[in-house]
């Protein structure tokens, strides 16, 4: 072989094994870059690119490429937990087992003078006996909460109405229609924590200021309501201002009272579960969280018109399917032949997290999102948020706290 031969084939065998050296570089460069950007590779990864913020789920296929893949934007299971009373209190009021300020001597006299002495500071207000059904005045001033002696929770009732705002009654039994406000009256930010009702119980708050806002904290009833009877829990303002109810951690039952009666001509009666009431040109808002909520031979939400009402982890079942799940002790079997009435609104009807049995008004707007269903019903205007399961069947919703087991929920 000649000297120029052998010098060919060496030069060309150094560039064949360069061109094996920078193959090998590119690669462990590539494969370096990959690995740095979490890209796929014989293993599957669950970080999304950036930009995606959905869950991931690692899921088996057999006939995906190695027997798994992965679904980002997985449905999520809706919270069924939580519904009911868990100790919510709202903001800005004392707690429950604050040092009382003033302890009356258990008459409704020295409840209001306690009520002036504390109008101007705010404050809490131990009461060792029952409100009667009567009227109280507040100066207007920051929060006051009025409960009973601490250990003595549902040992008094509660049937009176102060007429102010930033007024909490808390820890009483409700037996009656009781009532925060008067028609004409200026009540912002008043209701109820923590309270248990009886049949007869409705708790609703009057008003005609620019804002009427009704607090319902951890309010239970376990009977419905029947005979000559009102609203189990309503906000009413009569001036076109806002009529806003806020119910968190509640367990709310209906009303059976009928519509009407064939013997009886005069009866009329519009028993609601949750009313807002406000005169045209005003706003109504329903804002529920955490909370059970039954419907009533009436309506279950009444009175939104184009005002909104907020669902977020909520059991809710329409009147038809309620007799298949109650286990109380009243006769709910009228519901059966009634309207199915549901969310009666035309405004939008907000769901989250929650479980959502029938609804009816075809004028209404859905909105639904990581929820459970079992029927919406003739809902025209419906937009899917995501992350919802249709169910086959009905389910109960969690049991009722009994007053025991709410002293220890309760318990300071």
């Amino acid at each position: 072989m000649t000297k120029m031969n052998k010098k060919i084939k060496l030069t060309t065998g150094f560039k064949r094994y360069n061109k094996v050296i920078v193959i090998v570089i590119i690669t462990l460069f590539g494969v370096y870059f990959l690995s740095l950007t979490q890209a796929a590779s014989s293993f599957i990864s669950l970080e999304p690119e950036n930009g995606v913020t959905s869950t991931a789920e690692e899921l088996s296929d057999s006939s995906a490429s190695g027997g798994k893949y992965v679904r980002f934007g997985a449905e999520s299971e809706p919270n069924t937990s939580g519904r009911g009373p868990t100790g919510q209190w709202p903001a800005g009021f004392p707690d429950y087992d604050t040092p009382a300020d003033i302890t009356t001597s258990g008459s409704l006299a020295s409840l209001q003078n306690a009520l002036n002495s504390l109008g101007s500071s705010g404050g809490v207000i131990e009461h060792p006996g029952d409100i009667p059904e009567a009227k109280l005045d507040r100066p207007s001033g920051p929060e006051i909460v009025v409960r009973p002696p601490l250990g003595k929770r549902a040992e008094y009732t509660s049937a009176g109405y102060p007429i102010a705002s930033n007024v909490l009654l808390a820890g009483w039994q409700a037996t009656n229609l009781t009532i925060i406000g008067e028609p004409g009256d200026t009540v912002r930010n008043s209701g109820w924590a923590w309270c248990e009702g009886t049949k007869y119980a409705g708790l609703n708050v009057y008003g005609n200021g620019s804002d009427v806002e009704a607090l319902y904290y951890e309010i239970v009833y376990r009977e419905f309501a029947d005979g000559a009877f009102s609203d189990r829990a309503g906000t009413r303002s009569t001036n076109n201002g806002r009529a806003v109810m806020t119910v968190v951690g509640s367990v709310i039952t209906g009303s059976l009272t009928p519509k009407t009666k064939p013997d009886d001509p005069n009866w009329d009666m519009h028993a609601d579960t949750l009313q807002t009431y406000f005169n045209s040109g005003g706003f109504g808002k329903i804002s529920i969280r955490d909370s059970v909520i039954w419907p009533s031979y009436d309506k279950m939400y009444q009175g939104l018109n184009s005002s909104p009402l907020e669902l977020d982890n909520v059991y809710t079942i329409a009147p038809s399917y309620a007799p298949q799940v109650y286990n109380g002790s009243d006769d709910i079997s009228a519901f059966n032949n009634n309207d199915v009435y549901g969310l009666v609104t035309t405004g939008a009807s907000i769901v989250r997290n929650s479980t959502f049995i029938g609804a009816n008004n075809a004028s209404a707007q859905l909105q639904i999102g990581n929820s459970e269903y079992y029927d919406l019903f003739s809902y025209h205007n419906y937009k899917d948020l995501g992350g919802n399961t249709k169910l086959n069947s009905i389910p109960p919703p969690p049991p009722t706290p009994s007053s025991t087991q709410l002293d220890t929920i309760w318990s300071p």
